[in-house]
């Protein structure tokens, strides 16, 4: 068999150059205490919308001193916990509202350390 015929990628061939990322839209979110949930000092937040809630449960739970013992719930709507699998993508596509300004969608949420809704 001859070896130039060989269907083999030659060596001196380089790999694929990697795609450009594209620029990923962060989901704008604002967070609202309710019941005896201790109040952030920063309500809004930025958020890339591959994290999810489960994401956002650790983050919050970090940033508000939460001891293991107690519960963190996140509600949209006041209406409806999501379950902390849901992207923030989902959410933004089906729970975004205008911002005060009309431009920037929003996904609003409530959280609490005991059940409110839902």
């Amino acid at each position: 068999m001859d070896p130039s015929s060989s269907s083999a990628v030659p060596e001196s061939a380089e790999p694929p150059v990697p795609a450009v990322p594209e620029k990923v839209e962060k989901v704008t979110v604002m967070l609202q205490a309710v019941g005896d949930a201790p109040i952030l000092k920063q309500r809004k937040f930025k958020i890339l919308p591959t994290n999810d809630i489960a994401w956002l449960t650790a983050t919050i739970r970090l940033m508000l001193k939460l001891t293991p013992d107690k519960s963190l719930f996140f509600y949209v709507s006041h209406t409806f916990a999501p379950s902390p699998d849901h992207t923030f993508d989902v959410l933004r596509k089906c729970y975004a509202v205008k911002g005060a300004d009309g431009s920037n969608e929003v996904v609003q949420l409530q959280y609490s350390t005991t059940p409110a809704w839902g």
